[in-house]
């Protein structure tokens, strides 16, 4: 719609500037006869949610070279000004590569248009204010996001109602 179109060409200049390794940044957004188009480099490989469909945990040093990577590309978005809303292992690309497996963090800035049903945040990784419409939301949201992703990677998974619970139990 027109607001989703004007709030994503308004944080093109954002997104365009976001530069970091662990960051898959958005070059460009333009509007085609009326329809927001985002270019984006192409990486392949698995999303972090499917590494962890499995239900397993990761060994405690793998999970925090992940978790390490994941928190640089956090923290270079929070620098510049962007944050992602909608942080979730499903966002997460593993890029495998000659020195191990690096993170990609996608779609900063568009956590409008890739949200639950209830129009913000991913299900169990979303923080309490976001499901507050008159709430502030800054750095914090994606920060409770971080520790719920941290869990997970060390064992934990979502019920069905999306709240966290111990592995196994």
């Amino acid at each position: 719609d027109a607001d989703v179109r004007a709030l994503l060409l308004a944080e093109r200049s954002l997104q365009v500037q976001l530069r970091h390794p662990n960051v898959l940044p958005i070059r460009d957004a333009v509007d085609v006869d009326g329809r927001i188009g985002v270019i984006r480099d192409s990486v392949d490989g698995p999303t972090l949610a499917e590494l962890l469909a499995g239900g397993e945990g990761m060994p405690p040093a793998d999970a925090m070279d992940l978790f390490d990577q994941l928190c640089l590309g956090v923290s270079a978005a929070h620098a510049g000004g962007v944050f992602h809303h909608n942080l979730s292992p499903n966002v997460v690309i593993l890029k495998e590569g000659s020195q191990g497996v690096r993170v990609r963090v996608v779609d900063f800035g568009l956590a409008g248009l890739g949200a639950d049903a209830d129009g913000h945040g991913a299900l169990g990784f979303a923080a309490p204010e976001l499901q507050v419409a008159s709430a502030e939301i800054d750095e914090r949201a994606d920060v409770f996001a971080l520790g719920c992703i941290l869990h997970e990677l060390l064992g934990g998974r979502a019920d069905r109602a999306g709240r966290r619970s111990l592995s196994g139990s």
